[in-house]
């Protein structure tokens, strides 16, 4: 009985997660056919992935020392845990964009254009600072070379450029003028 009833509250989660991604993007549609093709798949969903059963490995975590004689005796750390996954701050910004693409407001765009790139700097640092060896000898850490750094600037430097091209030279932002109205 006890199963049942957490299957239930896991469906009715579901459920809400699922009505309000549709109240989101899709309730002031016109295209009725793919609102109901949603609104069914929804409810097979809701039901489908609270008995979906996924893996989550919880294997140990092996530390080498740096010394070739430590080294052969590995010592195991506690098995790492998912706390660190930023799951709801990816979902109030998917959240703010379906927002303002919905409502047609381009500051909320913006805003949540800020949050996604502020997200990622914050994950930069946190992979640069607080997952770097501190306790290794200063010969032993790692720190790219000045040919990593110009070649990461330098792919950096390429998309931004495609992407510029494709938006200045094909016709991505471009607007028909016969269908204005259809938008």
């Amino acid at each position: 009985m006890k199963e049942l009833l957490i299957y239930a509250l896991e469906v009715l989660v579901c459920s809400a997660a699922l009505l309000l991604a549709y109240s989101v993007l899709l309730e002031r549609r016109t295209a009725f056919l793919h609102c109901r093709l949603y609104l069914i798949g929804a409810m097979l969903l809701a039901a489908l992935i609270p008995a979906l059963s996924i893996p989550v490995w919880t294997g140990e975590t092996l530390y080498m020392a740096a010394d070739p004689v430590a080294a052969a005796a590995p010592t195991a750390a506690p098995a790492a845990t998912d706390a660190g996954t930023p799951s709801l701050p990816v979902a109030v910004t998917l959240f703010l964009y379906a927002l303002g693409v919905r409502e047609k407001r381009l500051t909320l765009i913006r805003v949540a254009s800020v949050f996604a790139v502020l997200g990622i700097v914050v994950n930069r640092f946190n992979v640069c600072l607080v997952a770097f060896n501190w306790q290794l000898d200063s010969a032993d850490r790692y720190f790219p070379s000045i040919t990593e750094v110009l070649l990461s600037i330098f792919i950096v430097t390429m998309i931004v450029t495609v992407y510029r091209f494709v938006c200045s030279k094909m016709p991505v932002m471009y607007e028909h003028p016969d269908f204005k109205d259809a938008h």
